[in-house]
């Protein structure tokens, strides 16, 4: 089982938060996880992200990931991948369970988007881009924060974890969920959607011009 972050190597995306909420789901395994089926062990956190090694914040940002994957001793199941190509991003999000979105506060964002196209549910924070893409319980699980929007992330590690025990204890949540997701983004986002509601503002727009013209 896979769940699956993606943004690029910049510390204002808090890549930390998924591998934290991780440690956190291992070292309570027996309180959140039901299904007996299912071993710590079988569970991966990956994240892929842009990176260039030309800039520092990329350079720094990914060494201290991997320092903060060994102090939660999670190396084993955690995996950092640079620089993807658009095919192999669209692949491990096919494969995987879940996608965790960190940032907070964060313009529209593509990622979730992209997932839910694909399928697959997004984990993240009631805030930003994923607050207008992310159908709470429906395509997925927004994470409350303080109204200030200052938080830490220990504070918001245990939510992510429980709701990603709830995938395996559910199994069936992925293929609900999966649907719900991929047809909320061609209800809503795809070049249909844009073409359908941009035609209603148009019309919209002749109607009023002819009104006023009466």
């Amino acid at each position: 089982m896979i769940f699956l972050s993606i943004n690029r190597y910049e510390k204002k995306k808090n890549v930390e938060l998924a591998f934290e909420s991780f440690a956190y789901l291992k070292e309570n395994w027996s309180k959140l996880v039901r299904n007996s089926s299912v071993s710590p062990s079988e569970v991966y956190v990956i994240h892929a992200g842009g990176y260039d090694d030309r800039v520092c914040e990329n350079v720094e940002y990914y060494e201290e990931l991997k320092q903060l994957l060994a102090d939660l001793k999670i190396t084993e199941q955690s995996i950092l991948l640079r620089s993807v190509p658009s095919d192999t991003k669209s692949l491990l999000i096919a494969a995987c369970t879940c996608l965790i979105y960190t940032p907070a506060f964060e313009h529209f964002g593509i990622v979730p988007l992209e997932a839910m196209f694909l399928g697959r549910p997004v984990i993240g924070i009631d805030a930003g881009g994923p607050r207008e893409t992310v159908v709470n319980q429906k395509t997925g699980f927004l994470c409350s924060i303080p109204s200030s929007g200052h938080f830490e992330n220990e504070e918001i590690s245990p939510i992510i974890a429980e709701h990603m025990s709830k995938f395996i204890n559910d199994p069936e949540l992925l293929a609900t969920m999966g649907k719900a997701s991929h047809e909320h983004v061609e209800e809503n986002f795809s070049v249909r959607a844009f073409r359908k509601q941009f035609t209603r503002i148009i019309e919209e727009a002749i109607t009023l011009d002819d009104d006023n013209n009466m």
